[in-house]
Parts: C-alpha cells; sequence; structure tokens
C-alpha cells in the first residue's frame, strides 16, 4: 500500500492511511459508506417524528442543533488549522456547497409544509435524476447503458412505496396541496443534485472546511426557517425524550453528512444518487416496526424495486470499476494528499 500524508489533524490523518487502499477496495468501501449514510439519514427522521410535537416537526431547533453538532465536529477536524476560511478558490467550493446544502434544507422542509407527505417525498427525490445531470452536463461524467434501469427501478420503488396522490388518488386535506408546495419540492431535488457536482469540485479540500462550511450554512438556514414558520416549536423543552431526540438526531446526522461529503467526492453520481434514495427504503422500515404500521403491498413492491435498484447501481459500478482507467488511486478522506516524492 502507498504511503499517504493528509493536511488537518492527526484524526484525518489516521482515516486517511486507513483509505488509502486499491482501487477495488476503495469502491467497495465507498458503497458501503453511502448505504450507511442513507441509513443514518432515516434513523435521524425517525427521531425527528418521535420527538415532534403533534406530529409536525420543529424545524428551526432540530435544524440548528444540527448545525451547531456539525460545526463542532468540523472545528475537532481543523485543530490546528490557521484558516477556518480559507481563500483559495479550490476550497472556496465548500462555502458553495454549505450554501446548497442549506437552500435544499429549507426547501425540503417547506415542501413538507405545503404538501401531502408522499408527494413531498417523492418530488424531493428526483436526485438520480438531477444528480446524474448536472455531473454530465458540469463534469461530463459519463452514464453507464445500465443506469437507466437502476434509476426506473429506484424511481418506481420511491413511488410505489411513498404512493403520491398525484398518482395514488386525492388526499382528504386538499388544502395542504399549493403551487408553492409543488415548487419548493422540485427544486429541492434540482439542488440535491447540484451537491454532486460542486461536492466533486472540494476533493482535495481538508474535509474540516467542507463540513465547516455546510455546518455554518445550515445554521443560518435553521435561523431563516424559524423566522419563516414560527408557529413549529417545541412544545415542552423539559421533556427528557425531546431533547434525547434533538441529541440524536443532530449526532446521526454529522455521521450521515460526514459520508455523504465524502461519497459526492468520490464516487459517480449515477451511483451515489441511487443508493441515497435508500433512506426511502429504511423510513418504509421504521414505519412497519417502530412505529408499528402494517404494510401494505403496494410499499412491500417498492421497497422490493429499491432493492433491485441498488443491487442494479452496484452491479454497473464494478463493472465500470473494473474497466482500464489511468487515473491513479487515491486516499478517499478529503484533504489527504500523497507526498511530493510519490507523485
Amino acid at each position: 500500500m502507498d504511503a499517504c500524508s493528509c493536511d488537518g489533524t492527526r484524526l484525518e490523518e489516521t482515516f486517511a492511511v486507513l483509505t488509502c487502499a486499491p482501487r477495488d477496495a476503495s469502491q467497495t468501501l465507498l458503497l458501503v459508506v453511502c448505504l450507511l449514510s442513507a441509513f443514518t439519514y432515516a434513523s435521524a427522521g425517525l427521531l425527528v417524528q418521535i420527538g415532534s410535537a403533534d406530529g409536525s416537526l420543529p424545524v428551526g431547533e432540530f435544524t440548528l442543533a444540527r448545525g451547531l453538532l456539525q460545526t463542532a465536529a468540523a472545528g475537532l477536524l481543523l485543530r490546528g488549522e490557521r484558516e477556518y476560511f480559507p481563500r483559495e478558490k479550490q476550497q472556496l467550493w465548500a462555502w458553495l456547497r454549505g450554501a446548497i446544502t442549506a437552500a435544499n434544507i429549507m426547501l425540503y422542509f417547506t415542501a413538507l409544509t405545503q404538501l401531502p407527505l408522499g408527494d413531498a417525498v417523492v418530488l424531493t427525490s428526483l436526485y438520480p435524476i438531477t444528480g446524474p445531470f448536472f455531473s454530465r452536463v458540469f463534469l461530463g461524467e459519463r452514464l453507464p447503458v445500465i443506469f437507466p434501469v437502476a434509476l426506473l427501478l429506484a424511481l418506481a420503488g420511491a413511488t410505489t412505496l411513498t404512493q403520491p396522490t398525484f398518482i395514488f388518488g386525492t388526499t382528504d386535506d386538499a388544502d395542504s396541496i399549493t403551487t408553492l408546495g409543488y415548487t419548493c419540492a422540485l427544486s429541492a431535488s434540482l439542488t440535491f443534485g447540484l451537491q454532486y457536482p460542486v461536492g466533486r469540485m472540494t476533493r482535495g479540500t481538508p474535509l474540516g472546511n467542507v463540513m465547516f462550511a455546510a455546518g455554518a450554512m445550515t445554521m443560518l438556514a435553521a435561523l431563516v426557517l424559524s423566522f419563516a414558520l414560527p408557529e413549529w416549536r417545541i412544545v415542552d423543552p423539559l421533556n427528557a425524550t425531546v431533547w434525547a431526540c434533538l441529541v440524536g438526531q443532530a449526532v446521526l446526522l454529522v455521521f450521515a453528512q460526514f459520508g455523504f461529503i465524502l461519497t459526492t467526492q468520490e464516487l459517480p453520481a449515477h451511483v451515489g444518487s441511487v443508493l441515497q434514495i435508500t433512506d426511502i427504503f429504511w423510513a418504509y422500515v421504521y414505519q412497519c416496526t417502530v412505529r408499528d404500521e402494517p404494510p401494505t403491498w403496494e410499499q412491500a413492491l417498492g421497497a422490493g424495486l429499491i432493492v433491485c435498484a441498488v443491487l442494479v447501481a452496484i452491479y454497473g459500478n464494478w463493472k465500470e470499476s473494473g474497466e482500464d482507467s489511468e487515473e491513479p488511486s487515491r486516499p478517499l478522506l478529503s484533504g489527504a494528499r500523497r507526498r511530493p516524492d510519490e507523485a
């Protein structure tokens, strides 16, 4: 194994050494990280549901907790660094990515307040389309022949699982359907997809800088949401369950964001976006187990389609990674670089 060096803290150096693996092993590790990131996102969503008041999401408080903890974690990674706000052009991409992340959060939660849950989830989960599209346009990333199969399976599975009203029938709460809701939901898919090409541009930027920018912009989004949606508040701030969920979801989302940042830097968008949609699958599993809601055959079919999409995407990535490439192997951790004498 080639030796690696890493800018940043000792922890970051340790991760760089551990992840400086042959290409096949690196790709396998990235796929696992991406799937774990989706699982962690779904687990955090469960805690938000449990800790929310009257079934609504206290957006400002939960988002602020996530931003604070993520910024603190980034501070640990940046310990010893001189600049939290680097001026290098390459590292400015981290702040653009953070701004896109903040916009995505605001659009996503606004869509949840304006649309039925199934409609909002499906329309905000079109990133298997937008992510590869933007990566193709801005980065010239090629799409394998098998990608449309994984895409159709993923979207069909998500649609069947969540059963949006614009396909499966009308909703009892017709007032909840608004043009603003559909606009925000589609815009959320666009901003989520933009994180793939912009995330790729942060390769070589210390991971701490990327996480710090995302955390800071997330806190800004939390403040905007608090003013825009003042009716969403935690009812009982002394409730131990609420605060346990508040802290728990923040911790989980920091780990999820760590994995998401890493995979957007290193995995092709057509692979990462399909694997990321498995958070809908895990949300369905939690719904049937923890929330004790009986499953329907349509939802079971949708879950199966998502699993098939993941398998197809992994197979396509395996075939693609087996092809000869002139690109040298590199450490998985962003910011890790080879020593000058190894170049």
